[in-house]
């Protein structure tokens, strides 16, 4: 059997964009996440929606290993990753979204953590002290990735918008 041109082109045609689609959709779905190594740097884009411009941009280190992410910011002296470069924040990347825990233990300087769930916040636990390592914070449902930034990073404007990866 065979197909005419036309038939063939518009085939290829809406095949692109089937893939375009899905490649979006596994994108905005936080999907690109699990590509990314532990202790890789990312930028994080705060947008309202894929196609709007940043309203803020966010460089953090990735941690997603079961040692990463217990070890997290402790015993560092400042926002660095590990080669010493500053870097606006660590996100925690968790396979299951469930109700999240963390503490101060072994900090040197407060932070305010977020609780998200796939790209969109779902609160923040504003100025979690360095003084007080025994409080434990807790998510208030369920949620797959946390932010932790310097106390004031966030504003509560920013909090209204999604999280957009992009690799470095």
């Amino acid at each position: 059997m065979k197909f005419a041109p036309q038939f063939k082109i518009g085939m290829l045609f809406i095949s692109l964009v089937c893939l375009a689609f899905c490649w979006s959709y596994f994108y905005q779905a936080g999907g690109m996440l699990f590509l990314v190594k532990d202790h890789q740097i990312i930028t994080l884009h705060l947008k309202t929606h894929f196609f709007s411009p940043s309203k803020k941009q966010l460089r953090v280190e990735v941690v997603k290993m079961p040692a990463s992410k217990m070890q997290g910011l402790s015993a560092r002296k400042s926002m660095l990753d590990q080669a010493g470069r500053a870097i606006d924040g660590m996100l925690f990347v968790f396979a299951n979204k469930q109700r999240q825990s963390f503490w101060m233990k072994d900090m040197l300087f407060d932070l305010d953590i977020c609780w998200l769930k796939d790209n969109q916040f779902l609160a923040c636990q504003r100025q979690a002290t360095a003084q007080e390592p025994q409080i434990i914070y807790h998510s208030p449902s369920p949620s797959n990735l946390v932010l932790e930034t310097l106390p004031g990073k966030l504003t509560e404007l920013d909090l209204q918008t999604k999280l957009f990866f992009r690799f470095n």
